[in-house]
């Protein structure tokens, strides 16, 4: 069985793809309503598992593909500080 992290075909994930799919099965996407206008919503739940897969060797263009989003939108999305910051939370 191939991994769609990392393309290897092992059957154990790894102690990396375990806590990915835990923080991604435990995260729980905010909702606009009730929100203040201005005020920031937080992540979605395509923005948060980029946050993740970045700390993998997959390439970008490959991330953007598996999160259903564009190259251009994970490449905006790395420019933001509350993204990085997210990023590094999780290394």
């Amino acid at each position: 069985m191939e991994n769609k992290y990392t393309g290897t075909n092992k059957s154990e994930p790894t102690l990396l793809q375990k806590f990915i799919n835990e923080k991604l099965n435990n995260y729980v996407e905010p909702q606009r309503k009730g929100t203040p206008r201005g005020e920031p919503v937080g992540f979605s739940k395509q923005k948060y598992q980029a946050t993740l897969l970045l700390m993998t060797d997959m390439k970008q263009k490959d991330i953007a593909e598996l999160i259903g989003v564009s190259y251009g939108f994970l490449r905006r999305w790395r420019t933001e500080k509350k993204f990085l910051e997210m990023t590094k939370k999780h290394c």
